[in-house]
């Protein structure tokens, strides 16, 4: 059976007055149905614009220069503005990054809730008002008969997300993107917005996408988890083999500089160097200045991202012995 969605050797890039930005550089990956990928990595790994390639929303310097990505079969970059805009939120659902910016502060979320299947016709105004009190109910908003009426300044900050995922949620999307959900929000409210997002694709049976700098958050709200540097996936597999089993330096330096409560560690190890520019094309590994195992053939030839096991995938020479060493640490 095909999956949900489908994205090959995805190329995405800008243009600049001082050249070309390789924001995307041949990512593959999968979303089944009622799974969750957690796509996580640092500012400028290329994370966010993958998501908003498929969605059509890289603006005017922005464009697919290869690759595919395809939604039950049909291919997203080859669609026309018109069919894109069609497709969101039928489709898929978005949820963007700051719900304090992301609602009209203007219009009553009851009206932002019901525009979308409003403008569609896919029921009469009553049918998507009564559609609007129910999301609104079962994103945990309370009294959502009343509620329906306030506007945006009304809410709190975990209650602008819960609206944004009612207004997601409205069309019935067979897939969530959810780019960084907890961005503005206190640690208390992201667990909760969080704890939502999982209830509701389990209990609907829709893809999701996570795309976070957290990996916190990826590993206990996700099924598998890919990992963006410098445009490109460097590793993607199952949160369990991934945690126990780390394969890429740059995953290793991302777990080692991350604090967990009860584990015993007492310093966090940080990433040395900056990544490199998105200006430039890599012939040679773009971590090889940051990392540990780097040999001769790193700064020379590029690693292609390879299967090392059943559902793991790694972009680097030397997988094997990043594994042993996390084995023997």
């Amino acid at each position: 059976m095909a999956p949900l969605l489908e994205v090959k050797d995805l190329h995405v890039e800008f243009k600049r007055p001082g050249g070309v930005v390789h924001a995307v550089n041949g990512v593959n990956f999968t979303v089944e149905s009622g799974q969750s990928l957690g796509i996580v990595g640092e500012s400028g790994s290329g994370k966010s614009v993958t998501m908003l390639s498929l969605l059509g929303l890289i603006g005017q310097n922005g464009r697919v220069v290869g690759g595919q990505a395809l939604l039950n079969g049909e291919d997203l970059t080859k669609m026309s503005p018109s069919e894109l805009r069609d497709m969101r939120g039928r489709d898929i659902g978005v949820i963007f990054q700051d719900p304090m910016t992301s609602l009209n502060p203007i219009m009553r979320i009851g009206q932002q809730i019901m525009e979308s299947m409003l403008v569609r016709n896919t029921c009469s105004p009553a049918e998507a008002k009564r559609r609007a009190i129910e999301l609104l109910g079962r994103v945990g908003i309370p009294q959502p008969e009343k509620r329906l009426m306030d506007y945006p300044f009304q809410f709190s900050g975990g209650m602008r997300q819960r609206v944004m995922i009612a207004v997601a949620l409205a069309l019935n999307p067979q897939l969530l993107v959810a780019d960084e959900p907890t961005t503005a929000l206190d640690v208390t409210v992201q667990a909760q917005v969080l704890d939502l997002l999982h209830e509701l694709r389990r209990e609907i049976g829709m893809g999701m996408i996570i795309i976070t700098h957290d990996f916190g958050v990826a590993t206990n709200y996700c099924d598998r988890i890919a990992v963006m540097y410098a445009g490109s996936i460097a590793e993607m597999t199952t949160v369990e083999k991934l945690v126990n089993n780390t394969s890429h330096p740059y995953t290793l330096g991302l777990l080692n500089s991350t604090m967990e409560i009860g584990h015993g560690r007492q310093s966090i190890e940080p990433i040395p160097g900056t990544p490199p520019s998105a200006m430039v094309v890599h012939k040679a590994c773009p971590f090889a200045p940051r990392c540990r195992f780097s040999t001769d053939r790193c700064r020379t030839e590029k690693p292609l991202l390879r299967t090392i096991e059943n559902d793991h995938m790694v972009a680097c020479h030397h997988a094997e012995e990043v594994a042993s060493h996390v084995q023997h640490a």
